[in-house]
């Protein structure tokens, strides 16, 4: 007899599936107490034999070790695709990434005269600072009707949305050549000091 035979037997349960009354496990309690024992449900033995499994350990693959890259400045990439094509480790003109392995084949047959440093194209300067202001002000508006300037909490920000570049780097694009608010703004020239209202 399982628990809940039991307890339909003293109609505290129905049968079927379901949680016990505190009234059905004061008495189960009881019955234990007297010395009754219960058949195990199927899904207490299926429970059991679950946790009494052994455990099954996945074992993870090893990452296999790729060889280190040479430096890029370290050789030049068109004499090192000359020369895999010649040696035939390479299809002529073929495109994309030189293999790892064909570098460093071509380094080793070469030698230290392989070592060419390669011209680097000169990053741009960034544009000349306009102002000393970081950081601009204006009145976040409703909808477009509303006036010009209306008693909301200001907004900064320091990206003009015209140009994307910084708030002192910026040319203007406003009236008196100021930077420009984001549209959900209202894209108006803004103020580059915050006012006191």
């Amino acid at each position: 007899m399982t628990e809940r035979d039991y307890l339909v037997s003293l109609g505290l349960a129905k049968p079927g599936r379901g949680r016990f009354s505190a009234d059905a496990k004061k008495a189960l309690d009881e019955a234990r107490s007297n010395g009754v024992q219960f058949d195990k449900t199927t899904t207490q033995i299926a429970r059991e034999e679950r946790e009494a499994k052994p455990k099954t350990v996945v074992a993870v693959a090893a990452k296999p070790v790729m060889a280190a890259r040479p430096a890029k400045d370290s050789y030049d990439a068109k004499s090192v695709r000359a020369w895999g094509e010649k040696a035939g480790v390479l299809t002529k003109g073929a495109r994309g990434k030189l293999p790892t392995s064909v570098i460093t084949s071509y380094l080793a047959e070469k030698g230290a005269s392989a070592v060419i440093p390669v011209a680097r194209v000169a990053k741009s300067q960034p544009a000349a600072k306009m102002r000393d202001e970081t950081t601009a002000w204006t009145y976040a508006k409703r909808r477009p009707s509303d006036p010009s300037y209306i008693t909301e909490p200001l907004v900064a920000f320091t990206t003009c949305a015209e140009c994307n570049r910084g708030i002192s780097h910026c040319k203007g694009h406003g009236s008196d050549s100021l930077p420009v608010a984001p549209k959900y703004l209202g894209s108006g020239p803004v103020m580059l000091v915050r006012p006191s209202v």
